[in-house]
């Protein structure tokens, strides 16, 4: 199975320090930088409260945030960050099973001490059993913290399927009684049926986190959770974008003087741009630190430079090597992003959230899907492309709208339309001359045949006349013959007759008497 480029993890080291569209993993995170003070406040928030909500658009770097970011300090504060990504396909476990085998995996990976999970226990009981735990090496123990990353993808890919719903409505009230630290029904069937049964659990117990990652678009989505676990809303962390002095921090301290500080800046204000909520016009087109940039776009850049700066063999990215290459840079992003997509998907991109005069245009959700619809294609692969970081989804009046993620693909995108109007122009053209070709094809066969038709018919004729005319010929001849015969006498001859000897004998004439 070929795996799409924005899916492969890059190795992320001293010699490419940036990932590109790929997230930060907790390996990574000596190279992961300018996330300092969300990375301390998200720290805070988990650390003392039991349930966190963390959301943002796409292509703000939540994943990289949780795992290069949160997770090492989670660590160092004798937590056990298990990272949970649910998988919604044909065949798979069911979605607490998958849970269960992603702890017990941790777990084996880093060594960890735990109470084995069985399979018809809920993860509440789990979690609250008198006689369970989670012990480090030492035995000391540890609160572990599962972190439901990309949690949007229940509805996106999991609720799409029918036979995932009652399995997607189990999981989500064991995740509800965990929330909120609520026994679930068996177990307060089981307590009033044989109150001595209490002694297995801990009630009270709430040495556990549990992190929910998200879209911001799937607030909405959530609300049907919120409804069983209140808690969810209570703490909750909205990223933003980056600000031009934590981009510079990300630029310059993953491979310092690997770019010049001056190149970083104009990195910045490529791609950046300025702070809409500046309302004083405090913010100058000259200083980078007043940006505004998506991470993820940011470390594209990055990541696609050094590539080329390796390729070229030279010690540092220069800003000749921006100038060459800053419209290649996006545009192999962009073709990348729709290699394996249907030709609707990137009609549909070009034709509808590009304006004809060369400006991003947004547009519903709802009628993107049926755009794609009507040409046979999934809506999926929007989520496909919002997860590439091509396109992102805005908020506006309570409409969810679907658009390009920012100006610099602008110039690609409408290059790569001109291109494809010019073809499809081409094929129009090229199949009409074909059509027409048939059609002269057509009409010569016809006149051929009809053509023929008419030698054959007047072939028919001249023979039926011929014909006609021969049977005259003879029949005139018969009467002719006939009429001879008539006049040349009245009575015919007596022929002779032959004796047995062979010699003529005259018949005698009978006297009268």
């Amino acid at each position: 199975m070929t795996v799409a480029h924005s899916e492969v993890q890059p190795s992320v080291d001293a010699l490419r320090p940036w990932p590109g569209l790929d997230a930060f993993n907790e390996d990574q995170s000596r190279y992961f930088f300018g996330r300092e003070a969300e990375t301390e406040e998200l720290f805070r928030r988990v650390r003392h409260e039991p349930v966190t909500l963390l959301f943002g658009r796409s292509g703000l770097g939540k994943t990289s945030l949780l795992q290069a970011g949160l997770f090492p300090q989670l660590r160092a504060a004798r937590f056990l960050p298990v990272i949970v990504r649910l998988d919604f396909a044909q065949g798979a476990p069911g979605l607490v099973a998958q849970v269960k085998a992603i702890l017990e995996r941790a777990f084996r990976d880093h060594r960890v001490d735990a109470t084995p999970i069985a399979a018809e226990e809920s993860l509440w009981e789990w979690l609250h059993r008198a006689d369970g735990g989670v012990f480090d090496r030492e035995g000391r123990s540890l609160v572990p913290a599962l972190v439901f990353d990309q949690f949007e993808e229940i509805f996106t890919l999991g609720l799409e399927r029918d036979e995932n719903r009652t399995g997607i409505q189990i999981f989500l009230t064991e995740l509800a009684d965990l929330i909120e630290n609520r026994p679930p029904d068996a177990v307060r069937r089981l307590l009033a049926d044989e109150p001595e049964a209490i002694e297995r659990y801990l009630l009270d117990r709430d040495d556990y986190r549990v992190v929910i990652a998200l879209r911001e678009d799937y607030l909405a989505s959530l609300e049907s959770l919120r409804a069983r676990a209140p808690s969810l809303g209570r703490n909750r962390y909205r990223l933003r974008r980056m600000n031009g002095r934590e981009a510079l921090d990300a630029i310059l301290n993953p491979a310092p003087r690997l770019i010049a500080p001056d190149l970083a800046g104009e990195i910045i204000r490529f791609i950046g741009r300025l702070d809409p909520d500046d309302a004083f016009g405090r913010a100058s087109e000259d200083s980078a630190a007043e940006y505004e940039i998506e991470p993820a776009l940011l470390s594209l850049v990055c990541s696609e430079l050094n590539e080329r700066r390796l390729a070229g063999g030279l010690r540092t990215i220069t800003s000749e090597l921006l100038a060459e290459n800053r419209d290649t840079i996006i545009e192999s992003f962009y073709e990348r992003s729709l290699a394996d997509q249907p030709a609707a998907v990137r009609k549909l991109v070009e034709d509808e959230l590009l304006s004809e005069s060369g400006f991003r245009e947004s547009m519903s959700i709802e009628r993107a899907s049926r755009v794609l619809l009507e040409a046979n294609v999934s809506p999926a692969a929007l989520d496909q492309l919002i997860r590439r970081r091509l396109l992102r989804i805005e908020e506006r009046l309570d409409l969810a709208r679907i658009e390009i993620i920012h100006d610099v693909l602008v110039p690609v995108i409408r290059r790569s339309r001109e291109t494809r109007h010019v073809r499809e122009a081409e094929r129009q053209s090229a199949e009409r001359a074909r059509a027409l070709n048939r059609e002269r094809r057509r009409r010569l066969w016809a006149y051929a045949l009809a053509g023929a038709a008419t030698l054959f018919a007047v072939a028919m004729v001249v023979m039926a006349f011929a014909l006609k005319t021969e049977i005259r010929e003879l029949q005139r001849s018969e009467s002719e013959n006939q009429r001879m015969k008539m006049t040349c006498g009245d009575k015919p001859s007596a022929a002779p007759l032959i004796t047995p000897d062979g010699a003529p004998s005259q018949l005698q004439q009978p006297q009268s008497r």
